[in-house]
């Protein structure tokens, strides 16, 4: 046979033999056949993870894939044959051995939490982990350390239409198996004249010849009085602008509102400022907590915005500051609106309207400083502030969606704008503004995860706990969290300014989330039984902490803003993405020791989606959640009753009567549980 065909033979025969071993491996710590130790010392295994015949034997970290090295003396295995002495020695040591396994992972929990991510606590080293265990965790392979699915999903629709999600849009993905995406939003149409009407529904491609000075005496008749112009303005800069505003507040009260109000003849010549008022409007009446977010009067302003930029022939005529400001608008109008059909059509609409908006601001150079053009100090920061907000927009969609940014960082010199809202503590101390810190995080981490997360390129993991250092090691505000007297009454109207302090916690844990949550599934999926000394342990800790505060935060806050939090869409997807998270660390690992303490957060959240019913993220959610309650409790019971079962351990009790995970109402489940 000639060399290079017995070549072939040998890797074929090698990459066979992967699978296969890998296919036992699976079925392994699935329990369909015995365990490697039982198997290798030809002893009858009841394939529970892990066995009994190896828990008697001293060797539970070797079950159900692993082997005790051929190294290890025979009198650290304790035999089924042992004295009583033995057997009370035995008894104490598994029970100091769960206690140390107990303290190591609540100590990496904690550790996981602290400030600056994932900080290495010296008695975590780990030579001193491998202690208990009898064997060392298996490391990093370098060449399969890529990321699994980095082509990502293209939906293709029976018209042939077509929809990419990147590898780190697992949001994306997964709600757009629970909408209908082919049913599109239903707008109520209003008693329009015929032209606006035709005009407001053709958008972006108005008709010609359109009666164009008619049409806008027309929209400018439809303008609220200036009583509600002003209650609209100040609802939303009052209730959304504490996330992000791409159009200032000095911006509308000193230039838009007099150009059309306080002037006896409005003029018809500032068409781009007019349909930004309109957005403004069309933002405020979502925002108008007497209304649902979704409201006939919402609609209307929206509409008449999008007939009166069409007036203006947008693909024709050049951009404007006010122009892109307006189109972001109407695409964040969108994402507060909260239509109740079609997350599709809703979340796809903004992304494309917030994707024209920033193609046009870098038609106008907004990227680039306007300092050497020599333009106004006030339009000068005017072009500054709306820059930073959208590329924090630009960005942050980049992830949820896994597109690439419209405004990579190598094409950024705009720089920041004046902080006029910080503020001098007691001591003298200038503390930078919540806003400055936002841009700052935007120049500083963003770019450089959007340009990892998002590439064609799988990644190392090396590369992963990069940018998890990066994340980790940029500064918070000193005001991190309001504290309990600072924190506002039900009845409370909220100031724009009171969530500020939430953002910087908000940004980083949702920034660590897109990082690791790939390989938390890895970790989960490769390591079951004990992910927390999985290669991939690091990101799994940083994932179920980042959840968890990302819970706290929205439960901590729902009684008082339940309204403001209605309005946006990501707080409630964020929010199933997290439950998914702690669901998933008791379903899948019920071994693990703050198992118990994830239960109760998935509890939590569940409870409060049932009380969210309103929104159509947290009802159409809501099922899946309960599906996910009913496995962790299964598993939550059947670790139970395996640790009550052992035998050597003392104080174990059956319980008197068994749980039922799918029957037993959420609230009633951590009564019958205990401290399992």
């Amino acid at each position: 046979m000639p060399p290079a065909a017995k070549d072939v033979i040998d890797a074929s025969s090698l990459e066979l033999r992967r699978v296969r071993d890998r296919e036992l491996e699976l079925k392994r710590m699935r329990g369909k056949i015995s365990c490697a130790e039982c198997h290798r010392l030809k002893l009858k295994c009841d394939k529970k993870v892990p066995c009994s015949s190896c828990t008697r034997r001293g060797c539970l970290a070797t079950c159900p894939t692993g082997f005790v090295p051929a190294s290890t003396p025979a009198t650290r295995l304790v035999l089924a044959s042992s004295t009583p002495d033995t057997e009370r020695d035995q008894r104490k040591l598994v029970s100091m051995s769960e206690r140390i396994r107990a303290l190591e992972d609540a100590l990496q929990v904690e550790s996981a939490a602290s400030s600056r991510g994932l900080a290495s606590h010296p008695l975590l080293a780990p030579e001193l982990l491998t202690i208990k265990q009898g064997v060392a965790p298996q490391p990093v392979d370098e060449e399969e350390q890529g990321i699994c699915d980095a082509f990502g999903t293209l939906s293709v629709s029976e018209g042939t239409s077509m929809r990419f999600l990147g590898a780190s849009a697992t949001e994306q993905s997964f709600l757009m198996e629970l909408f209908d995406s082919h049913n599109p939003v239903s707008h109520k149409r209003f008693s329009f004249p015929p032209w606006l009407a035709q005009t407001s529904t053709l958008w972006p491609l108005a008709p010609l010849h359109l009666p164009r000075e008619t049409l806008i005496e027309q929209i400018i008749a439809q303008l609220p009085p200036l009583e509600r112009a002003t209650a609209l303005y100040e609802a939303y800069f009052t209730i959304l602008s504490w996330s992000v505003t791409p159009v200032d507040r000095q911006q509308v009260v000193c230039e838009l509102v007099p150009l059309f109000y306080h002037q006896h003849h409005p003029t018809t010549d500032c068409l781009h400022d007019l349909t930004l008022l309109l957005a403004i409007f069309a933002c405020g009446a979502a925002a108008d907590l007497t209304q649902p977010p979704c409201n006939p009067e919402a609609e209307r302003y929206s509409e008449l915005a999008r007939a009166t930029l069409s007036l203006d022939g947008l693909f024709h005529i050049g951009a404007s500051l006010s122009g892109t400001q307006a189109i972001i608008l109407l695409g964040l109008y969108e994402v507060y609106a909260a239509h109740s059909e079609g997350f599709d059509t809703a979340q796809e609409a903004a992304w494309k309207l917030i994707s024209l908006g920033l193609t046009l601001a870098s038609s106008i150079g907004l990227h680039r400083d306007p300092v050497p053009w020599k333009l106004g100090p006030d339009m000068v920061q005017r072009r500054r502030s709306t820059f930073w907000e959208i590329y924090l927009i630009d960005h942050f969609q980049s992830l949820d969606t896994g597109r690439p940014p419209v405004f990579p960082a190598s094409v950024v010199d705009c720089e920041f704008p004046i902080d006029d809202r910080a503020i001098i503590d007691e001591n003298g101390n200038i503390i930078q503004s919540v806003r400055y810190w936002r841009y700052r995080f935007g120049r500083d981490v963003l770019p450089h995860l959007t340009e990892k997360l998002c590439t064609a390129r799988p990644l190392r993991y090396s590369e992963i706990l990069e940018l998890d250092r990066r994340v980790g090691d940029f500064d918070t505000v000193p005001l991190t969290r309001p504290s309990m007297q600072d924190v506002p009454k039900p009845n409370f109207i909220p100031r724009n300014n009171f969530l500020h302090p939430l953002v910087t916690v908000w940004y980083k844990d949702t920034s660590l989330l897109h990082i690791h949550r790939n390989f938390f599934a890895r970790a989960m999926l490769e390591s079951p039984c004990d992910p927390l000394h999985s290669p991939f342990a690091r990101s799994f800790l940083a994932t179920y902490c980042s959840a968890t505060r990302i819970l706290e935060i929205i439960r901590n806050h729902y009684d008082r803003l339940q309204l403001v939090f209605l309005r946006v869409w990501d707080i409630w997807t964020l929010a199933v993405t997290c439950a998914v998270v702690v669901g998933s660390v008791v379903a899948r690992g019920a071994m693990i020791s703050f198992a118990s303490s994830a239960f109760v957060e998935l509890e939590l959240t569940i409870t409060l989606f049932e009380q969210t019913t309103a929104h159509p993220v947290a009802k159409r959610c809501l099922p899946f959640l309960l599906r996910i309650h009913g496995k962790a409790q299964h598993a939550l019971y059947k670790s139970h009753i395996s640790n009550s079962s052992q035998p050597g351990v003392e104080g174990s009790a059956e319980p008197e009567t068994e749980v039922e995970p799918k029957s037993t109402p959420p609230s009633t489940i951590r009564n019958s549980l205990g401290t399992a």
